[in-house]
């Protein structure tokens, strides 16, 4: 089979590939708010970072929770609910940093 197929249906690979870009994702959210904190920036955008730092910590915290407590149904659930919160936190951002321009 062609690795691009493996890749998106052999449930190991999706799951090796899911729990990379996880870690990926959290130590980047972090990298961010280190860098807010070396920086200064407006309080409404350091606000900003430091929730996305947060989501991000607590989206890692329940999937990883998740997995040592073999899948309640609760956890996988606040789960699913954090990615929104945690891509909504980044939209929101993005809208701090490039506010929209008149004319």
């Amino acid at each position: 089979t062609p690795w691009w197929k493996d890749v998106l249906e052999n449930p190991v690979s999706v799951q090796f590939l899911h729990r990379l870009f996880a870690t990926l994702t959290t130590l980047f959210c972090g990298g961010i708010w280190v860098y807010q904190q070396n920086h200064l920036l407006p309080s409404l955008l350091s606000r900003a970072i430091k929730g996305i730092a947060l989501a991000a910590l607590v989206q890692f915290s329940f999937g990883l929770l998740t997995l040592l407590l073999n899948v309640p149904i609760v956890l996988a659930t606040l789960h699913q609910g954090f990615a929104f919160i945690l891509f909504g936190s980044l939209l929101y951002t993005l809208f701090l940093l490039y506010p929209r321009q008149e004319g």
